[in-house]
This record gives C-alpha cells, sequence and structure tokens, in this order.
C-alpha cells in the first residue's frame, strides 16, 4: 500500500445507513447531550387546565406532558391521555387509566407501565388524587386494575 493510499484509508470515514420505518429512534454514539425540539401545532391542541398555570415540569425542566412521549409516540393519544390522569380523583384510577394505556399503546407494557420513572410521570399528571400519591400506591393500583381487568 503506497502513501497515498495509507492517507486515502485513514481519512475514510465509516459508511452506516440505518432503515427505519415508523416510530421515533435516537442514535447518538458520541452526543454529550440531547436535545428534543417538537415541530407542528400537536402540543398546542392539548386542552388547558382549569387553573391556566404552568404545566407540570419534570427535575429536567421539561413539561411533564413531553416525558410522557418516550412511553407513548401519539400525540393525540398522549393528549388524551394526559386529559384522562389529571381528572383521576383516586389512585385506582390512574390504576384504570394506565391499564387502558397499556391495552392501547404498542410501545408500553405492564411492566415498563409499573417503574419508577414511569410512575414519576404519573404522580405529576394526575393533580386531582389528593391521597395515596407514592410510587407504592399507585405502582400497586396499576396491578390491582391490571389483573382485574376484564378483557
Amino acid at each position: 500500500m503506497t502513501e497515498t493510499e495509507k492517507d486515502q484509508s485513514a481519512n475514510r470515514q465509516p459508511t452506516i445507513i440505518f432503515n427505519i420505518s415508523g416510530g421515533t429512534i435516537q442514535i447518538l454514539p458520541t452526543a454529550l447531550k440531547a436535545e428534543q425540539h417538537f415541530h407542528g401545532n400537536g402540543f398546542a391542541a392539548s386542552p388547558a387546565t382549569s387553573s391556566q398555570q404552568e404545566p407540570p415540569q419534570s427535575a429536567d425542566g421539561h413539561p411533564t406532558e413531553i416525558r410522557l412521549a418516550i412511553y407513548i409516540n401519539n400525540v393525540s393519544d398522549r393528549i388524551r391521555y394526559v386529559s384522562q390522569l389529571r381528572a383521576c380523583q383516586s389512585a385506582a384510577e390512574v390504576g384504570r387509566t394506565v391499564v387502558q394505556m397499556v391495552q392501547e399503546s404498542a410501545g408500553l407494557t405492564i411492566d415498563t407501565a409499573k417503574t419508577e420513572p414511569f410512575i414519576s410521570i404519573l404522580l405529576q399528571l394526575a393533580t386531582s388524587v389528593t391521597t395515596g400519591t407514592t410510587v407504592a400506591n399507585f405502582r400497586k393500583a396499576i396491578e390491582n386494575a391490571w389483573y382485574g381487568r376484564k378483557d
């Protein structure tokens, strides 16, 4: 191999092709941080809260509804679920809503729905639930609703 061929070989970048059909995929092999930007009017269509206050935010400063997008890709479904969760008056109602979400959403499983990160989102969205607002209580309500469902 000549010096020129060695230089060309060293400067050549590998070619990688990803074919993605549907869904949202992030591949960040060398990223130090990732930002997600939503374009369009899907989020603007969400129903306003009765008090017209800022939406609840997570520790990372993002609105909680957007964190739900990790689990539920469909914007209209996500808006509907957020509305239902805000209307829930008890952990049992949240559990039944989560079971509905699991049954209707392709990317959400019952095992994922019982994890602390997912339940922490539920705790922030279920603003009308005033008692029993712990991860353990919501997990138990989800399990009870799951095992008590009528398919």
